[in-house]
Parts: structure tokens; C-alpha cells; sequence
């Protein structure tokens, strides 16, 4: 299913295609978390439409599954070997129940449980400060 995130000033968009569970020809369950779109989150139930090219298009969210997305961005990698930074960054999450996709090594989303949300985004901000990464809320 495609998400539009962004409309440039010469009206082309650019999209996210996201996994979902079709429900019926108009509604969705979102199977996966968003990297780029904004104001869904992993299993809401969105409304749906087939695009003139026959695309699935995701055009509102209809139902509220109750977690949080945020977003996680790592500074250049400037160490040796592959950045599995993201890697560690799910074994220190791993007690709150996160769900992650790491959508390039330097950009991983996480999902959680509105009941672990808070706590989550507290242990994301001293992280922060820290300097080890950025993020942001993004459902």
C-alpha cells in the first residue's frame, strides 16, 4: 500500500510503500512501520483507494491501534566494517517490547505499546543528549 509523505511546489510526490492487510476493497491494517509517512502507525486501520495506475493508496487513518512510531537517525558512520549501530539500538530497547525496521543503517523505526511510549521516548532523549543519535515522534 503507497503513502503519500511529501508534495514538492511542482505538485510530483514522493511515496512510501508500506505493508498492509486488506480488510475490504476501502480498508487496510498497517503490517509494517513507517519510515517516512507521518500520522500512522504500525496496525492502524487506514481507508483505501486504487490509484488510476492500480496502486493500493492509503488515504486516512480510521482507526487508532494504540502504539507510537519514532524515528532514529545515526550521525555518519565513521568507524571500520559495516554500521550495525541500529543492531544495538534494539538490544538496549529489547525490555520495552519495540518492533523495529531499519530502513537504512543510519535511519531505524521503532513501534511501541502507548503504555511503554513514554518511556521509550525518555530513554530516545537521553540518547539524544548524549549525541549517539537524533529522533523524533513521528505517529
Amino acid at each position: 500500500m503507497w503513502f503519500g509523505v511529501d508534495v514538492a511546489d511542482d505538485g510530483e510526490a514522493t511515496w512510501e510503500g508500506l505493508n498492509a492487510i486488506r480488510l475490504s476493497d476501502a480498508r487496510a491494517t498497517l503490517v509494517s512501520i513507517p519510515a517516512l509517512a507521518y500520522g500512522v502507525n504500525l496496525r492502524d486501520e487506514v481507508e483505501v483507494v486504487v490509484s488510476a495506475e492500480g496502486g493500493v493508496v492509503a488515504t486516512r487513518r480510521l482507526g487508532d491501534a494504540r502504539t507510537r512510531t519514532f524515528r532514529v537517525w545515526f550521525p555518519e558512520w565513521a568507524g571500520s566494517g559495516s554500521d550495525e549501530r541500529w543492531l544495538q539500538l534494539q538490544i538496549e530497547l529489547e525490555p520495552f517490547g519495540c518492533w523495529f525496521d531499519v530502513y537504512a543503517p543510519r535511519l531505524t523505526s521503532i513501534a511501541v505499546e502507548d503504555s511503554s511510549a513514554h518511556s521509550v521516548e525518555d530513554w530516545l532523549a537521553d540518547g539524544e543528549r548524549s549525541g549517539r543519535f537524533e529522533f523524533e515522534t513521528a505517529g
